[in-house]
């Protein structure tokens, strides 16, 4: 009796739309990296495929540059992905340079620059179509700007129009990313959505919500916050002074849901956006240095002693020359961070923010 109805109902649709869970090989969701290491962690092993992922926080966070990031490391894979720019953060700032210095493949990268919200959903739904791409960056949601606010006159009253054209996107791209047949694997792109904060009306003490509507709050499978700490001087302490110059910047990454792993977990990332030759450091780069200093020692792999720390049985005096031994010894390198991922696997609660827990629950 059962199998004549699944039967009857794929016949019906023309294609496997109803299966035993066991044999749903579609649903097995490989993951790519996102580009950085502990950004992957905390999401459960990099992108996952087929899923709709956000980036949201306030301006200057470090949003659109791990969005970057992201493309940059699929385009090592050999992946083809495309960058859907509503708010003009591509600039030809000589010959691409800024892009370049993140690790973008300039030639290869696709570009769409549509005026409307209409018109970037034409774009990435027809594209999630393709099998060819393997990541669509939309940056961002915030700026998208419906069609009847683009015609209308200033003073008119468009009030509600952007959170239900922004709804209708997610709805159709969470609907472009099912699988067509349960029973058979495909390689589904991945779509990663950067969004901006807004104050609440009305409570001022409030922290700012992302844009948007309701719709991509259900919708989305991963949300991560991105929150600028401080900036980073030349002596990779952190700048206290207004008048001292900035070299990079510390970021902390919040999982606020998470639908394919543990939500909640944090981590701390360093961004460079000026070089630093005599630690080894580059221009667009993030410290992997720094990261695996962090959460080596939180994992016990790296062992510390007063101010030196032991790694991989070599023992350095601070952390500067510490991190400048992960950043140049590609085979320690390799080592601590296959050590981290075993240690993370075993325990995640290191990285939970059980604050965050909290607050969360109480909204």
């Amino acid at each position: 009796m059962e199998d004549n109805i699944l039967k009857e109902l794929n016949k019906k649709y023309g294609r496997v739309v109803i299966a035993p869970l066991k044999d749903a090989i579609a649903l097995r969701t490989p993951r790519i990296s996102s580009g950085c290491f502990t950004l992957d962690l905390i999401i459960g092993g990099g992108f996952p495929r087929g899923k709709l992922i956000e980036y949201y926080g306030k301006y200057s966070s470090g949003k659109t540059m791990l969005a970057l990031k992201a493309i940059a490391a699929a385009q090592k894979r050999g992946e083809k992905c495309l960058f859907v720019d509503m708010e003009g953060s591509i600039a030809k700032d000589g010959d691409f340079r800024y892009l370049k210095s993140l690790g973008v493949d300039v030639e290869s990268l696709l570009l769409a620059c549509p005026e409307s919200t209409e018109q970037a959903m034409d774009i990435i739904v027809e594209c999630l179509k393709s099998d060819s791409i393997s990541l669509i960056v939309y940056d961002s949601l915030a700026m998208s700007t419906p069609m009847r606010v683009y015609n209308r006159e200033s003073d008119s009253d468009t009030m509600g129009i952007e959170p239900r054209q922004n709804n209708l996107l997610i709805r159709k791209i969470i609907a472009s990313l099912q699988p067509k047949d349960l029973t058979k694997e495909t390689t589904r792109p991945t779509v990663l959505i950067i969004n901006q904060v807004r104050d609440v009306l009305g409570l001022p003490f409030a922290q700012p919500q992302p844009t948007g509507g309701w719709g991509l709050k259900f919708g989305k499978h991963i949300s991560v916050e991105v929150k600028m700490e401080s900036w980073i001087g030349a002596d990779e302490e952190e700048v206290k002074s207004v008048d001292s110059e900035k070299y990079g910047q510390e970021i902390r990454l919040i999982v606020r849901k998470n639908k394919t792993f543990r939500p909640y977990l944090t981590g701390n990332i360093r961004f460079y956006f000026r070089a630093i030759p005599e630690l080894h450091i580059m221009e667009g780069s993030l410290d992997l240095g720094h990261e695996l200093l962090e959460l080596g020692t939180l994992y016990g792999v790296i062992e510390r002693q007063g101010t030196s720390y032991v790694i991989e049985g070599q023992k350095v005096q601070g952390k500067k020359q510490a991190r400048l031994l992960l950043r140049t010894d590609e085979n320690i390198r390799q080592s601590v961070m296959k050590q981290i991922e075993q240690k993370f696997t075993n325990d995640y609660s290191l990285l939970e923010d059980k604050k965050i827990v909290e607050v969360d629950l109480q909204e």
